[in-house]
């Protein structure tokens, strides 16, 4: 880890300005991210109908379910970008294997629902830390930050929301007045033909397709900011530039 390439300024922030500062570069790194994000997502939900095509209403609680496996990409590239190594998305996707050995099974079954999953996810994905000391590790970074990586989460999934709800009322609103009189909007989560079905499901894709890097990087930039709280990363920088300055003016004294 070179701190001397690091992309953004190294400064403590406040929780907010951090969760603001990983949308800034979710939009920044957008090429990268949004393809590597597509590249994983969209044949992982492809895969899912396939094998559930008779049941679309368990393929979406699959989908959700399984999106923390798609999200370490999105923490792959932004991990590397901002240390100044912006991956291609070829690069992203040769190295995502490696990225799924450490805690994958984990983020499925005892951390699936934890609500500071985004600012917990590099912990499990880059640190490489198991067991008790990842544990340890967790608690110290969660203390003063978890609550606003919870309110990242809400606030994602508000977003989410809206965009699945708009999309599904835009289409309501498209229906011709006199089929519209036997369907309502609850319809679309009850008993619906399959077309329909299948049209609620890709909304829902959608919007996770819109939101999600946003989240994962707002979560990268909480937990980045937290290190630089705890380890001191703006005072490292600032010896580190010192040090030519010392060592030059210590050589001119000598000569």
């Amino acid at each position: 880890m070179d701190l001397n390439n690091v992309a953004v300024a190294i400064r403590p922030r406040n929780r907010w300005e951090a969760i603001d500062l990983g949308f800034r570069m979710a939009r920044e790194y957008w090429r990268p991210l949004f393809g590597a994000w597509i590249c994983v997502f969209v044949p992982l939900v492809l895969l899912i109908h396939g094998l559930l095509a008779d049941h679309p209403g368990w393929a979406l609680v699959a989908i959700w379910w399984l999106k923390p496996i798609a999200d370490r990409v999105l923490l792959l590239v932004l991990s590397r970008a901002v240390f100044g190594a912006v991956p291609t998305v070829r690069e992203a996707l040769k190295a995502l294997p490696g990225a799924l050995r450490n805690g994958a099974v984990h983020a499925l079954t005892f951390a699936r629902l934890d609500l500071a999953r985004s600012f917990n996810l590099p912990v499990w994905q880059l640190e490489g830390l198991k067991g008790k000391i990842r544990r340890q590790r967790i608690r110290t970074l969660e203390r003063r930050t978890r609550g606003a990586a919870v309110w990242n989460s809400v606030a994602c999934w508000h977003l989410e929301g809206a965009i699945f709800f708009g999309l599904c009322l835009l289409t309501l609103s498209m229906i011709p007045p006199q089929f519209v009189e036997t369907f309502d909007l609850w319809q679309w989560f009850t008993s619906m033909p399959l077309w329909l079905e299948l049209t609620r499901n890709a909304f829902y894709v959608l919007a996770v397709l819109i939101v999600e890097p946003f989240f994962v990087a707002a979560g990268f930039c909480l937990y980045l900011n937290r290190r630089i709280v705890l380890e001191g990363w703006d005072i490292e920088i600032v010896f580190r530039r010192m040090a030519p300055r010392l060592a030059s003016s210590s050589a001119s004294v000598t000569s």
